[in-house]
């Protein structure tokens, strides 16, 4: 796995106003954390990252979007290497992981959500 990229305060930049953030951020989802999941068509590992997120969404409670991995967004933030995996709080809390192996989606996601299990007695 490559390196991630956290932000802080002094650089966060307008990406964050675009869709699909501002859509979350002011929607009803709004309290939940974002993974955006970047990949393409010919991506031989993305199915499976598909997968481990899906099944880890199962367990702890945030969204996720996919986004083409030649999305203007995927661009700013210099995705490079896919699988890879935006885990976006808020606009100065959001963490980077790109060319994810293994068990790398299923421990990138436990990290960032340790403290937000799902709610399983929420009204749907």
């Amino acid at each position: 796995m490559q390196t991630t990229t956290t932000a802080t305060a002094s650089d966060a930049r307008e990406w964050w106003e675009e869709e699909p953030f501002r859509a979350h951020m002011h929607g009803p989802d709004a309290a939940r954390s974002l993974v955006v999941q970047f990949g393409l068509p010919t991506c031989a590992l993305c199915p499976q990252a598909t997968s481990d997120v899906e099944k880890m969404r199962e367990k702890l409670d945030f969204v996720h979007v996919h986004s083409d991995a030649h999305s203007d967004l995927a661009a700013e933030l210099g995705v490079a290497q896919l699988p890879a995996l935006l885990v976006f709080h808020s606009p100065t809390d959001y963490t980077l992981h790109q060319k994810l192996r293994g068990t790398d989606v299923e421990d990138v996601i436990k990290k960032r959500f340790v403290d937000q299990p799902l709610d399983t007695n929420a009204d749907f």
